[in-house]
């Protein structure tokens, strides 16, 4: 049948394992049928080539452009944050102490001198440090995870005088062994500036390029385990 012939030319460009195959997929098929496939052939067809087309030269991965300007993630005076998502509070269920409050998230009213209205606060217990092993965040989802043009995360922080970590959550990273940076949380509001590319995964995880093109959430946290923690953070911003 001329159709299968042209249907099977198609299905060489696209995928040349079909030639390979012992059976006939197309046996028994009616000419229409043929036909709509012979279609979507083309379409994949052309979707491949504008594809390539729009390639860079060699595979490479085109450079995200240069942030012009700071971008603030949220200053916590608004119902949703200021990149336009909603921060989630969440902690093991593994009956190892951990409590988390506020769930779910609410701003705490207060905050810094540049937004002084509201913040973001989490407070509890982080549970003991064993298997399957604890955890409490406060995460923001980014609009756009493409945070290559900036050079740092910049945010105010206050606290209990504890040690804290921030995680870039990356969909690369498929063990939860994220990119990371510790801070203080001091008495007072304090400005933190960590740049990215202090960020470092641990040593446990699988080890993945440090190309910052797919961060889709940010996650604050405590990292003492059994032991009570108390942060808030404001004016959370990439910095350009």
């Amino acid at each position: 049948m001329k159709f299968l012939g042209m249907v099977m030319a198609g299905a060489l460009l696209l995928a040349p394992a079909l030639a390979m195959a012992d059976d006939d997929p197309y046996a028994g098929w009616t000419d229409q049928q043929l036909k709509v496939k012979i279609a979507q052939l083309q379409r994949e067809n052309a979707d491949l080539k504008g594809k390539l087309a729009g390639a860079p030269a060699g595979g490479a991965v085109a450079a995200a452009p240069k942030a012009t300007a700071d971008l603030l993630l949220d200053d916590f005076e608004g119902s949703v944050a200021s990149n336009g998502q909603t921060w989630w509070t969440g902690s093991d269920t593994n009956n190892l102490g951990t409590t988390l409050q506020p769930q779910p998230f609410a701003p705490e009213k207060g905050g810094d001198s540049v937004s002084p209205g509201h913040s973001g606060r989490i407070h509890g217990h982080l549970g003991k440090q064993e298997a399957p092993w604890p955890w409490a965040n406060m995460t923001l989802t980014l609009s756009n995870p493409d945070i290559r043009g900036y050079s740092a995360l910049r945010f105010w922080v206050k606290g209990d005088g504890g040690h804290y970590r921030v995680q870039l959550c990356r969909g690369a990273v498929k063990d939860f062994a994220y990119h990371a940076a510790e801070f203080d949380a001091p008495s007072g509001w304090t400005l933190v500036t960590l740049p990215l590319a202090s960020f470092s995964q641990p040593s446990w995880g699988a080890q993945v390029p440090g190309d910052f093109k797919d961060v889709e959430k940010i996650s604050f946290m405590p990292t003492a385990g059994d032991k009570d923690y108390d942060f808030s953070i404001d004016d959370v911003t990439l910095a350009k």
